[in-house]
């Protein structure tokens, strides 16, 4: 089978849904082509052909895209990736478009344009949300609900939510990481997705030797991934010892990490092994819906429990291998749970050891191998 893949940016084998199935999927004998912004990750093992489209859109805008102009320049994304990848199915032949991320929508429109079939991939709730706060399963835009910048764009987030329904309801496979997910383009666009848990290559992310002691917080690149829930519990629990890996959304709460002398942050990390292996408890105290948090199943691999908010995919993807915490903004209810954890052995090595089990859910092979039945499927329906 022939493959166009369009999406913002292959991160790399493990690293993201579309990436890793894209590996797997040449190793089962497909032949992949990708279509992806300019500027990001390249992928050496794909024919790659970058489409400059970021820079471009945001000279024309007069404000910052990422906050008030965001539905404006996605109506203008939208017509130009578009064009990009229906003259691109006009050069080449295939047999599937797979599309995800902010390319889903006019990806899939083009495959529908040239008679393709088309598979969505969608990984979260940012693709039908256009409000944040908005956390009911329906995302459907409700003018009297929007800030005045978003009632001002208002012309533009409806053709945007038009033109996805349209995409959603033209695709012949639409893939959610999880069942939340699911719900959310159930109750949307009103179709029922095939749920396929993120595909993980565990193996690249357990560690040899194990010396776990610290609780972890992982990825803290936003505000609403709720670094200020994990520096309250850690300053209240200043005999445990604390760790957070990866960038911070804000340079000036280094400063105040620094001040807590039971937390360590310690940067990117190119291997998640080391982080692993000091991991006794991974907290995920996430203030806004995520798909499926695929840090869920590197710390299951690694026998960690994860305790994490009540929103989205998280306590889906967590199961019985953790706990959910049901009210995320309630600092005690953080604290407890982690000295329950730290305190009870008994309590521990039982949720450690459902969550090795639990870990075999997004096993890498058993997904990918999902995702191909899908688009096997596609070809016999087509």
């Amino acid at each position: 089978m022939r493959i166009l893949i369009t999406t913002p940016t292959m991160n790399g084998f493990g690293v993201d849904f579309i990436s890793t199935v894209a590996h797997r999927l040449d190793e089962y004998g497909h032949k992949i082509d990708v279509i992806q912004f300019s500027g990001t990750n390249k992928s050496k093992k794909f024919d790659v052909e970058e489409i400059l489209v970021s820079r471009t859109l945001d000279e024309r805008l007069p404000w910052n895209i990422t906050t008030n102009g965001r539905w404006v320049f996605n109506w203008f994304l939208y017509r130009r990736w578009r064009r990009a990848v229906r003259r691109q199915l006009s050069e080449e032949e295939y047999d599937v478009v797979i599309s995800d991320r902010i390319c889903t929508t006019p990806g899939t429109l083009a495959a529908q344009d040239r008679d393709i079939p088309a598979v969505v991939i969608t990984t979260g709730p940012a693709a039908t949300r256009y409000d944040p706060t908005v956390t009911s399963k329906d995302k459907t835009p409700v003018f009297c609900e929007f800030t005045l910048s978003k009632k001002i764009q208002y012309p533009f987030i409806y053709s945007v939510h038009r033109w996805n329904r349209k995409a959603f309801h033209s695709a012949g496979a639409v893939v959610a990481v999880s069942e939340f997910d699911a719900s959310i383009t159930r109750q949307t666009f009103g179709i029922e997705p095939t749920t396929v848990y993120l595909p993980v290559p565990l193996e690249e992310y357990i560690a040899e030797e194990r010396n776990p002691t610290k609780v972890t917080m992982l990825n803290p690149r936003t505000e609403n991934k709720g670094l200020d829930i994990f520096l309250e519990v850690a300053e209240r629990l200043p005999d445990v010892p604390f760790q957070i890996a990866g960038t911070l959304y804000d340079e000036s709460i280094e400063s105040e990490i620094e001040q807590l002398p039971n937390v360590e942050h310690l940067g990117w990390c190119n291997d998640m092994r080391q982080v692993y292996c000091d991991t006794k408890l991974l907290l995920i105290p996430s203030k806004y819906e995520e798909g499926g948090p695929r840090i869920v199943a590197e710390a299951f691999a690694n026998g960690i429990p994860v305790v994490g908010s009540e929103l989205g995919g998280t306590p889906e993807y967590i199961g019985n291998a953790g706990e959910v915490i049901g009210s995320h903004d309630s600092i005690e209810r953080w604290i407890a749970a982690v000295e329950r954890f730290l305190k009870d052995e008994e309590y521990y090595h039982e949720k450690s050891k459902i969550a090795k089990e639990r870990s075999e859910c997004f096993d890498v092979e058993k997904r990918a191998r999902d995702f191909e039945a899908v688009l096997n499927q596609i070809g016999v329906n087509n």
